[in-house]
């Protein structure tokens, strides 16, 4: 038996400890959130629980358990979590087992039709009105079949397929066994690690999944526990998550302020800035670029940022006025900036008991908030013409 030099054991005492680190760093935010749940609304918002409960009750559970909206959805996610999986692994097999004999006639053919499904794509539209003509709107099918199969997985399969010894399978074929046998009595069999592997792929793609849902199913009665989930938190203003995070930091120093709207100010442009990538990576000469092989990375840069600057150049001066007015309304309710800090909310607080005399005085606070508004949105639009491509032809 050969035994570890010091060095060796070192290194694996290492890579123990790191892999203890990133452990307790997955895991301490899911028992700070468990702690919280099992927590009473006092604690909650004197920021008073970590790991350990405090007030003890469940009423977060009983709150949710009592609508059954939420436990159709919980028991619909899980059941189509399950019958995907199955699905998507049967799918994955049959596609990946006859891509391994070579005598397979338009093998290659195949493969690079397969392949080219991963790079190109048809786009939301053309899949909206695709699932339309298949008569899947609204049907639970729409939230299986179109995603059973994934290239990727399929080829991680394929590959392990390639790795079984051909003869195994020769031998089979020797005492007469069909090729449906033998897929199902040695290559399944032995695939077992890998199939456990793609399951969990599966089962957790599906289990976070709600676009699909989003886009092409309107009856709530099969809408996924995570659609309901993104529908709750995408319906709350940002006014609304501020206002808590005022009351759990007893108030927002300028860091916490500017930590929370970058927190949740770049969704919106995230996602605004997601779709125009989209839009921009289906144009015909992108498409003819990939097909030359040109990396992804420069038709990112070359083609497609390029567009994108006069739009984010946008957004960024709407979002100023956008800054301005939420941190005028904290402040303005006594969930803002301290006392001592100059700002608009401030001010307009300090001087609301006139407001109700002389409503007059309003003019004032609201033509400055107009004007700010109008001036960042004309330089807005201005460096977003002069940083668009197509204005420079």
């Amino acid at each position: 038996m050969k035994v570890k030099s010091t060095s060796a054991k070192i290194g694996d005492w290492v890579f123990v400890l790191i892999c203890v680190l990133i452990s307790i760093i997955c895991v301490v935010p899911m028992i700070n959130l468990l702690a919280k749940s099992l927590s009473s609304t006092d604690y909650l918002v004197k920021n008073a629980v970590s790991l350990w409960p405090k007030g003890f009750n469940l009423d977060a559970y009983k709150t949710v358990l009592s609508d059954p909206k939420y436990i159709r959805a919980f028991f619909w996610t899980v059941f189509l979590t399950v019958v995907c999986t199955l699905v998507s692994l049967t799918m994955t097999v049959l596609c990946a087992y006859p891509l391994i004999f070579d005598k397979l006639k338009g093998r290659g053919v195949i493969n690079i039709i397969i392949t080219i499904t991963m790079f190109f794509n048809a786009g939301t539209i053309p899949n909206y009105l695709l699932m339309q003509n298949l008569g899947l709107l609204d049907n639970p099918l729409v939230l299986i079949l179109p995603s059973c199969l994934s290239v990727y997985n399929m080829i991680i399969m394929r590959s392990f397929f390639y790795g079984i010894p051909d003869s195994l399978r020769e031998s089979a074929e020797i005492d007469g066994a069909s090729f449906i046998q033998i897929m199902m009595k040695i290559y399944v069999p032995l695939s077992k690690p890998v199939m456990a592997t793609l399951a969990l792929f599966y089962a957790v793609g599906r289990w976070n999944g709600y676009s699909d849902a989003l886009l092409y199913m309107k009856k709530t009665e099969f809408y996924p526990l995570q659609l309901l989930l993104y529908n709750i938190i995408n319906n709350v203003p940002m006014i609304i998550y501020l206002t808590l995070i005022a009351l759990i930091f007893r108030g927002l120093s300028f860091p916490v302020m500017c930590i929370t709207l970058i927190a949740f100010g770049w969704l919106v442009m995230a996602r605004n800035v997601r779709n125009l990538v989209f839009m921009y990576r289906d144009r015909e000469y992108n498409l003819a670029s990939r097909c030359l092989g040109t990396p992804i990375s420069r038709v990112l840069v070359k083609n497609i940022f390029p567009y994108l600057i006069s739009v984010i150049v946008l957004r960024l001066a709407l979002s100023i006025p956008g800054t301005i007015s939420l941190e005028t309304t904290l402040s303005y309710l006594g969930l803002g900036l301290g006392i001592d800090t100059p700002s608009l909310g401030i001010l307009l607080r300090n001087a609301r008991n006139y407001f109700v005399d002389y409503p007059y005085l309003l003019v004032f606070p609201a033509v400055v908030v107009a004007l700010i508004t109008i001036t960042f949105y004309l330089l807005g639009n201005a460096f977003s013409d002069a940083s668009d491509p197509r204005n420079h032809v």
